[in-house]
């Protein structure tokens, strides 16, 4: 759904250019830049699932919020930035992080990145999986690639986090 919207949009950002370009002598070229410029932007967003009921960071972890507790993963567009993800270091369980605290590592094929918390609270399970099958992460971010679980010990700083639109709104401005 989100994405659908995402494209709509960029379709409705581009059509009045190339309609006023469309009318000048440069027809073929106006048109031609608004395809490039339309197409780049739905391929950037049809290429990434960004769930409606979940919460984004800019660091790219996402949350499901289930009472106290919050279920922690990276995004389709992080993982897909990372590559074949080979290694993953979650956090202890018990331990207690501070919103935005590095919590843990994910290592790929491309590069090594850190993992944050995107919320204060104490972690409760662990996707022991993942050590595994650190792939999953890829496969399935959103169902069977989730890294960990915290008991949310300030639920207001989900406030401070990303909606799905708000999200996309984000990944529009980095690509």
């Amino acid at each position: 759904m989100a994405s659908f919207a995402l494209v709509a949009r960029c379709a409705r950002t581009f059509l009045p250019h190339a309609t006023r370009v469309g009318r000048s002598s440069s027809t073929a070229v106006g048109r031609t830049l608004h395809a490039s410029r339309w197409f780049s932007c739905t391929t950037n967003i049809l290429n990434h699932n960004v769930p409606a009921d979940l919460k984004y960071s800019k660091e790219h972890e996402w949350i499901r919020v289930e009472g106290n507790t919050s279920t922690i993963g990276i995004s389709d567009y992080a993982q897909d930035k990372l590559g074949d993800v080979v290694f993953v270091e979650l956090p202890n369980l018990d331990a207690e992080f501070k919103e935005n605290d590095q919590c843990g590592t994910l290592e790929s094929v491309k590069a090594a990145s850190d993992i944050y918390c995107p919320v204060s609270g104490k972690v409760t399970e662990r996707n022991e999986t993942l050590e595994k099958d650190p792939s999953l992460i890829n496969s399935s971010c959103y169902e069977n690639g989730w890294l960990f679980k915290v008991e949310l010990a300030n639920p207001d700083e989900i406030s401070s986090l990303l909606d799905a639109e708000g999200y996309i709104k984000f990944l529009e401005e980095q690509d």
